[in-house]
C-alpha cells in the first residue's frame, strides 16, 4: 500500500467515524414513562381476557385495537399491525 492511498483510507475512516459519532449524538433521548403513574384504562388489567376490542378516541384521530387470534390487530386509515401474544 502506498503513503498516499494510506492517507485517503485514513481520511474516509475519519470522516465515516465522524459521521456515526454525529449520527448517534443526534438520536433523540428516549422517552421515559414513570411506572407509578395512573393506567390509561382503570380495571382492564383485570378483564383483559374478556374483552375483544378497544376503540381510542382522541380530539386529533381515532383508532381500534381488535383481538385476532392469539393476538391483537391495531386498525387506522394508514396501516394495520398484527401483534402476537405468543
Amino acid at each position: 500500500m502506498t503513503p498516499r492511498s494510506f492517507l485517503s483510507f485514513s481520511a474516509v475512516t475519519a470522516l465515516t467515524l465522524i459521521a456515526a459519532i454525529f449520527v448517534v449524538a443526534s438520536r433523540p433521548a428516549p422517552t421515559v414513562i414513570p411506572r407509578d403513574r395512573d393506567l390509561v384504562f382503570a380495571g382492564l388489567d383485570e378483564k383483559i381476557n374478556e374483552v375483544q376490542a378497544l376503540e381510542v378516541t382522541t380530539p386529533a384521530r381515532s383508532f381500534t385495537i381488535e383481538r385476532k387470534g392469539d393476538g391483537w390487530e391495531s386498525r387506522n386509515s394508514t396501516a394495520m399491525r398484527r401483534v402476537s401474544t405468543s
